[in-house]
C-alpha cells in the first residue's frame, strides 16, 4: 500500500499533537494549588474555679432580677479566618442552684458579630453535682477574609437577687465550682511573603 502524502500529514499531526499527552490523566485539581492560608494550629485552655470566680470583679449589671457575671480571657488575635475555631465550655454546679443559677455563653467577633453557644449538654459528676458542657465551631472568613482576626468568647452567669449585692455573690461562689474553657484555632500568616514576582 502506497503512503500518500495525506497519510503521512496525518501521522505527523498526531505524533505532534497526540502523543506529549499520552498517559496524562486530567482531573479537576488540575488547577496549582494555593498556598496555606494558616500557620500553626494553637490550643488553649482557660479555668476559673472557686479561688478564681472573683464576682465583685465579674458583675456587670442587674437584668430582670438576676445579677449578671461575664467571664472571659483576653481577646484571641491574629486569627486565620480561612479554619474554623472551635472549643468546649463547661460549667460545674452544685445541683441544688440550678433554678438560681443560670448560664449562658457565646462568642463575639468582628463588630457586630457573635455567635451564641446553643448546644449543651449535661452529664452528674460526684453525689450532687452537675456539669453542662457546650460546644461550638464557627468560621469567620466572611468577616475577615485574608486579614488578620480576632474573637472573644463570653461566658455569662446569672445569679437570682438574693436582696444584697454581698449574698447575691456568694451564692455564685456556693453554687458554681468550676468555668473551663478550651479553644482551638489556627494563626494568620502573612502569606504574601510566600508569592514570589518575577
Amino acid at each position: 500500500m502506497k503512503t500518500t502524502p495525506y497519510r503521512i500529514g496525518l501521522i505527523l499531526l498526531c505524533l505532534i499533537f497526540v502523543f506529549p499527552f499520552y498517559g496524562v490523566k486530567c482531573t479537576d485539581n488540575d488547577e496549582p494549588e494555593e498556598p496555606d492560608m494558616c500557620g500553626q494550629v494553637q490550643t488553649k485552655t482557660i479555668e476559673w474555679s472557686y479561688d478564681y470566680l472573683q464576682p465583685e470583679e465579674n458583675f456587670v449589671y442587674v437584668e430582670e432580677g438576676f445579677y449578671v457575671y461575664d467571664y472571659s480571657p483576653a481577646v484571641t488575635e491574629d486569627v486565620c479566618a480561612y479554619r474554623h475555631v472551635a472549643g468546649t465550655v463547661r460549667i460545674g454546679m452544685h445541683h441544688l442552684y440550678i433554678q438560681e443559677v443560670l448560664y449562658e455563653a457565646e462568642v463575639v467577633y468582628g463588630v457586630l458579630f457573635t455567635y451564641p453557644i446553643l448546644e449543651w449538654d449535661s452529664e452528674a459528676y460526684g453525689s450532687d453535682h452537675i456539669q453542662y458542657k457546650g460546644t461550638f465551631e464557627f468560621g469567620m472568613k466572611h468577616v475577615y477574609g485574608d486579614e488578620p482576626g480576632w474573637f472573644l468568647p463570653v461566658i455569662r452567669i446569672f445569679v437570682w437577687d438574693q436582696g444584697t449585692a454581698e449574698d447575691t455573690h456568694e451564692v455564685l461562689r456556693t453554687a458554681i465550682d468550676y468555668i473551663n474553657l478550651v479553644y482551638t484555632y489556627y494563626e494568620w500568616q502573612d502569606n504574601s511573603k510566600l508569592y514570589v514576582d518575577f
